[in-house]
């Protein structure tokens, strides 16, 4: 099983965890039947920017020389993809950015400073997907600098948060938000087509073999590209932001795509009064 892995605590302040602070910031793969950590790959060693892994892995067939590897890849907060051999553990290849860069790893002070990729990423909790017939992989995105801020010295009780500084959405000079949708080579690293939006993406994405790719947007609509070119093909505006993510399903031979949309305080313009909801909705797709 493949697994990432969060970051160590408290998340700004290293003071008190010199080292690698291993395995944070990974992803492991474990065996199943005994439990024993089979490889890691720690994409951030000594964490001190909350850059967590959020992205569930995805499974990639890399044709690579003319060879078919199997491999494993992660979308992260940092916005790099990384493409690893999946029974092994080597690296393969790590792709461009694909969220805007400044400051990135930059040490943090306790007058803050700006950083993009902020805590949220780049790629948070959203899951990705892969194509087996474009050979790429689709991930829904955030540009959201931030400044952060250490700590030293909190102390640690339990039940209490400890993240020994923090990360601000507001104090960031006016800079811009928003989300993107993206397809990416994972073996070449190059982004292939980028769809941006008005909001961070929180969503995740989901892959169709009709070549579609469906995503929600945090403004409140649930909205389909075309996987290979990216072209903006359809839109259906929801009572509230879709910042979960959809899924497929087959029911007397016709496929459907469901969505739930309940709206989120983190990634609205209205951050004290975003439209909530409770909805769950379901698509019939054409035959």
């Amino acid at each position: 099983v493949y697994v990432v892995t969060g970051n160590p605590g408290p998340d700004y302040d290293a003071t008190v965890r010199p080292g690698d602070n291993l395995w944070g910031d990974a992803i492991c793969a474990i065996d199943l039947d005994t439990g024993e950590l089979k490889w890691g790959f720690q994409y951030v060693p000594h964490d001190v920017w909350d850059y967590d892994g959020g992205c569930p892995p995805v499974l990639v067939d890399a044709e690579i020389d003319g060879v078919t590897i199997p491999a494993v890849g992660i979308f992260t907060k940092i916005g790099y993809f990384y493409l690893l051999n999946r029974h092994t553990g080597e690296l393969l290849s790590t792709s461009e950015n694909y969220v805007p860069l400044e400051n990135l790893f930059a040490p943090l002070t306790e007058d803050g400073v700006l950083i993009a990729p902020g805590s949220a990423g780049g790629t948070n909790w959203s899951p990705a997907a892969y194509n087996p017939m474009t050979k790429w992989v689709y991930s829904a995105n955030i540009h959201w600098p931030m400044v952060m801020t250490t700590r030293p010295g909190q102390e640690y009780r339990e039940g209490s948060s400890y993240q020994g500084g923090n990360a601000s959405f507001s104090n960031t000079d006016g800079r811009e938000t928003w989300g993107n949708v993206i397809a990416l080579d994972p073996v070449g690293g190059q982004v292939q087509w980028e769809a941006k939006t008005e909001l961070p993406m929180f969503s995740g994405v989901l892959v169709t073999a009709g070549g579609l790719v469906f995503a929600g947007q945090s403004q409140g609509s649930f909205d389909a590209w075309d996987a290979k070119t990216g072209e903006h093909l359809w839109a259906f505006k929801t009572e509230a932001g879709v910042n979960a993510a959809p899924a497929t399903y087959e029911l007397d031979g016709k496929q459907y795509i469901v969505v739930s949309a309940g709206g989120s305080r983190y990634v609205r313009r209205d951050r004290d009064n975003p439209p909530q909801a409770d909805a769950i909705i379901a698509f019939a797709l054409p035959e």
